[in-house]
């Protein structure tokens, strides 16, 4: 595939401890065919968890890399640490992400990781989604959990599915946006005729959905108080614009464990989380000119930031970065404009988990790790000598 920023997505896993964002992970890389089999954290086998610290915790304690590939896009994921004192591990994937994936359990509550984790990307302007996960548990409670979402983020919150229950146990959904029912098999979400006890449901659902796209675009606010209704083409138009501008948080549920619900999920971010490509220019110093530039993900002069830094004990000094702008390519010298230092890259990686996969190159929006530079960090900048730019730190 080739990888340009329009078919890539940047997108942090964060949450509360404990809710199964590292098994949710699990379930993308699976679905996507990056790994044969989903590992387990109690057994220590997760592509996020790999230290040996965290395999004896079961937790995850530093942030981890992983990708796959969805519908001909690229999907970067970041699995973030949900314990408070892992915080700086947050700061670091939101700089590196263009989007973030909010996991919750189904317990008819708004969890303190969760809520906290919510308000860290409005305050961030990072697009969001919210999964609800753990629906295959007996005691699962996803419209209690909906609508103490609601009442927390009031305004915000749009569910764009309804979970098909047998019992207990959800077995399918029915997605609002589209009209069309899923029964979830073991090949994936099978589409089905929405169930007759649903048909309620959907139109009070998709009345609400195009209320929430009519606000936030004045060209369907208008037809919509002319016709009284939107397509179902206007309705997505307006809800994706509302994910961008972070005025509009879809919700959507599954399991991660059974991995139902998650291929839904991976579709939903295909379509609607933003590219690469669409992230906002991001501030920084022209050093040449001593003012502030806005740098767009696009082809110039290389400028790219380091978001984390860890050692790998085969390869030692790993700098995990995001290209902001322009090409990093195996064998060129960039200049850190932190330490005021020339570097030369040697080699370049895609990352999943502990697998390193050599490439000569990153573009633009995409995410890799550069090993054994002498002089650089977290937070520095890397760019081209003569057009040298600094970003802002990351939070301390």
């Amino acid at each position: 595939m080739g990888t340009t920023a329009n078919n890539i997505r940047n997108i942090a896993i964060v949450g509360h401890s404990g809710e199964g964002k590292t098994t949710l992970t699990e379930a993308i890389l699976f679905n996507g065919g990056a790994i044969e089999r989903m590992g387990k954290i109690e057994n220590g086998t997760t592509v996020s968890d790999f230290d040996a610290e965290e395999i004896a915790r079961k937790m995850s304690v530093s942030l981890s890399l992983s990708y796959t590939e969805w519908k001909g896009v690229k999907l970067n994921l970041i699995d973030v640490p949900g314990f408070y004192d892992f915080e700086g591990e947050f700061d670091e994937a939101m700089r590196a992400s263009g989007a973030a994936l909010v996991v919750t359990g189904a317990n008819g509550a708004v969890t303190v990781g969760a809520e906290k984790a919510v308000n860290l990307c409005l305050r961030d302007k990072k697009p969001l989604v919210i999964f609800i996960n753990g629906m295959d548990k007996d005691n699962a409670d996803y419209h209690g959990t909906v609508k103490a979402l609601q009442e927390r983020f009031k305004g915000k919150i749009a569910p764009i599915q309804i979970p098909i229950m047998e019992g207990n146990k959800m077995t399918g959904v029915v997605n609002a946006l589209t009209g069309k029912a899923y029964r979830f098999t073991p090949a994936g979400p099978e589409e089905i005729s929405v169930p007759e006890e649903y048909h309620r449901d959907l139109e009070t659902m998709f009345l609400s959905l195009q209320e929430t796209a009519a606000e936030n675009d004045d060209v369907l606010l208008e037809k919509y108080f002319e016709d009284g209704a939107l397509s179902r083409e206007d309705t997505i138009h307006g809800i994706r614009k509302g994910i961008f501008s972070i005025n509009v948080i879809p919700v959507m549920a599954g399991s991660a464990l059974q991995n139902k619900g998650v291929i839904n999920l991976m579709n939903e971010i295909v379509k609607y989380m933003p590219e690469a490509a669409e992230r906002q220019a991001l501030p920084a110093l022209d050093l040449n000119k001593n003012t502030v530039v806005g740098i767009t993900c696009s082809d110039g002069p290389l400028a790219a930031q380091i978001f984390k830094t860890a050692v790998d004990p085969f390869v030692g000094k790993m700098n995990y970065l995001r290209i902001n702008r322009g090409t990093l390519k195996s064998g060129m010298t960039v200049r850190n404009t932190v330490t005021d230092t020339d570097e030369r890259i040697g080699s370049l990686y895609l990352v999943r988990g502990k697998k390193l996969e050599a490439v000569q190159e990153l573009g633009a929006g995409d995410l890799g790790a550069v090993a054994k530079l002498s002089n650089t960090g977290t937070g520095d900048t890397l760019c081209a000598p003569d057009s040298p730019v600094r970003f802002d730190p990351l939070p301390r």
